[in-house]
């Protein structure tokens, strides 16, 4: 099997970006850690699709990652797209929204009111699907291909 970005990293670089956003957020910062417990430890969070894109986010909420960094109580919600989470955020429903570049600008450009973090890495917003009997791209030469 062909790996150009393992998993792991894919997954560190997620919780990485959750905590960045948690901690623009208010609801983690080093000064209020050490002052006092923060009011609340509650993340909903908001997928733009329930892709295999954001399992990383899954992930890390089924083992526990966030909650070893103090958020106890996290929920992660999928929509529909780019438009319904952006909507969701906007009104409250979540606390922050993980969704596409485009989705963001359209967002701002049709007068929405939030601060936004783009945090983009390196990770392909696709997914191959071979048989199993294909073990490298190698392999599926003179073979067809969709896209």
């Amino acid at each position: 099997m062909i790996r150009t970005h393992s998993a792991l990293r894919s997954l560190v670089e997620v919780c990485c970006t959750i905590l960045f956003m948690v901690a623009m957020t208010g609801l983690w910062s080093p000064a209020a850690a050490q002052q006092a417990k923060p009011e609340s430890s509650k993340l909903t969070v908001g997928l733009a699709l329930p892709t295999l894109s954001y399992l990383n986010c899954w992930v890390a909420e089924q083992k526990g990652f966030l909650k070893q960094e103090g958020i106890t109580d996290v929920k992660i919600l999928a929509f529909k797209g780019d438009a319904d989470v952006l909507q969701a955020l906007t009104g409250g429903a979540i606390d922050i929204s993980i969704s596409s570049l485009t989705g963001l600008v359209e967002s701002i450009k049709s007068g929405q009111k939030f601060k936004a973090v783009w945090a983009g890495y390196n990770h392909p917003y696709f997914e191959w699907y071979a048989l199993p009997k294909y073990k490298s791209i190698a392999e599926t030469k003179g073979g067809r291909y969709a896209v």
